[in-house]
């Protein structure tokens, strides 16, 4: 009688573990990491975005990726140029070039799945905590101070509060980093088709609040703490 030999292959559990992270500005190659045998996610953030010129994950045999020639974008305008992608364990580091020494940036690699045996990497924690959420209003200084380059939630109102709440009202706001660059956040003409964006990757520094409107205003700028999806994390 003879007996067939079984084979078996524990299947990979999803855990989606932020594993490492680190923010920086201007052109970097961070020091080696190293990773289990995995699937992973990578994101990355950057302000301002067309300032990028490349970004690289590079293997301890030099080899790279992503392949941007398969993605349709420049490498600023893509938040995850890797996405689920098996790597080899091994040491790993981070290439980033920029256009100028001012263009903020942040990345974070995400363990999707481990794909061998033995323990994941803890779990990365921040060092710092989240800065204090910024409060600025009409007839004060618009100007304002981030001490920690990342993602922020965007609120303000204009005029005063009704029966019905908030009026609409014609204005544009945007912000002014101390470079000159500028991120439209919202604009409503006529009172009508109010559009907003209510948060933006942000670069530590100093910031300006350009509200055209002709009402009293409040603009709130706070970190976005937690979960952003997919294992990646604010503040």
């Amino acid at each position: 009688m003879r007996f067939r030999r079984l084979s078996w292959r524990r299947e990979a559990v999803q855990i989606d573990r932020l594993v490492w992270a680190e923010t920086g500005a201007g052109p970097v190659e961070t020091r080696p990491i190293r990773l289990p045998h995995g699937r992973y996610t990578i994101f990355v953030d950057y302000d301002p975005s067309d300032a990028v010129r490349r970004f690289e994950l590079i293997d301890a045999h030099e080899r790279t990726r992503p392949d941007w020639s398969a993605i349709p974008a420049e490498a600023g305008e893509v938040r995850a140029p890797l996405v689920q992608e098996e790597l080899p364990r091994g040491n790993y580091r981070v290439l980033i070039d920029t256009a100028t020494l001012t263009c903020s940036w942040s990345v974070q690699v995400v363990l999707n799945a481990l794909l061998s045996g033995g323990k994941p990497p803890a779990l990365w924690q921040s060092r710092t905590p989240a800065p204090a959420a910024v409060t600025l209003h009409s007839r004060e200084p618009a100007m304002f101070a981030l001490p920690q380059s990342g993602r922020y939630l965007v609120r303000w109102r204009l005029g005063h509060a009704s029966e019905d709440g908030f009026p609409i009202h014609s204005y544009t706001l945007k912000l002014r980093a101390a470079d000159g660059h500028e991120i439209e956040l919202g604009q409503a003409i006529d009172t009508e088709g109010d559009r907003r964006i209510d948060g933006a990757y942000l670069g530590a520094g100093m910031w300006t609040v350009d509200m055209q409107t002709s009402v009293d205003w409040e603009v709130t700028i706070a970190p976005l703490v937690g979960p952003l999806g997919g294992g990646a994390v604010g503040f």
